[in-house]
């Protein structure tokens, strides 16, 4: 069976999105480069050893590889080799270890957090990722085809930024209520913790944690219009607002 575009990206896209959301790599570059490279998943290395990215078997690889020919360009001209291809279990393991290659190669740096689909084709190109001399044209070209750039701003809704992650210590940038719940009712001064009363006021409409406190993230919820909550040890606070405000550092 042969995939289309259309079905093709309808496999991978739960796989992208995820993988954005882990990494920071744009899932509209992620996806690009997969239709790019595996020509929509039926190339003989994507059908033969789920490859996406043409991802070659180096000394430091110690999974499983398949050996086929490609073509490289070298000096303006294609000349075929022979070479040893990662191979995958799946599609998604074929994502997945994509972005830990970019992540564990210091010259694909500049790629992690980038927001404009344009600058990470850019880049990715001249960290020496492909050799062929229009590649960025072509990546840019095929998120704009398929509009992939609406998966970018998808992903970055569920996004929850490395400063809210359960375990981090962050310190409150201003005076903040203590909620039961995300968007809760307020909780009063006797429903905190002996800690958090230590560091907190009280007005008429609840518990008040002081700008400066330090607290422990032990739990974060992130909603569709940006907002996320942070689960403290003594009740919800509000880490980041729908506006993009952020309230902790």
């Amino acid at each position: 069976m042969a995939y289309t575009a259309e079905q093709f990206l309808t496999i991978i896209k739960p796989f992208v999105i995820a993988d954005m959301n882990r990494t920071g790599i744009l899932a509209s570059l992620t996806a690009a480069q997969a239709i790019i490279e595996s020509n929509k998943g039926n190339s003989g290395l994507a059908q033969k050893a789920n490859n996406l990215f043409g991802i070659k078997a180096d000394k430091r690889w110690k999974g499983a590889f398949v050996t086929m020919s490609t073509k490289e360009n070298y000096s303006g001209k294609l000349v075929t080799v022979d070479a040893a291809f990662r191979a995958y279990n799946s599609w998604e393991e074929s994502v997945n270890d994509h972005s830990n290659f970019l992540l564990t190669n210091k010259r694909y740096a500049n790629l992690i957090d980038v927001t404009d689909y344009k600058q990470a084709c850019f880049l990715i190109k001249q960290d020496g990722y492909a050799t062929s001399a229009t590649y960025t044209q072509t990546l840019t070209s095929t998120i704009e085809k398929y509009k992939l750039y609406l998966w970018d701003k998808e992903a970055l809704g569920g996004m929850v930024p490395e400063l809210f992650r359960a375990g981090q210590v962050c310190t409150l940038k201003k005076n903040m209520y203590v909620r039961n719940e995300p968007n809760g009712i307020n909780l009063t001064f006797d429903q905190l913790t002996e800690d958090g009363k230590a560091h907190a006021t009280i007005d008429m409409n609840g518990a008040i944690l002081q700008s400066g406190t330090r607290v422990t993230v032990q739990a974060v919820q992130s909603f569709e219009s940006g907002a996320i909550w942070v689960k403290i040890p003594s009740g919800w606070i509000c880490g980041r607002g729908a506006s993009g405000t952020v309230y902790i550092s």
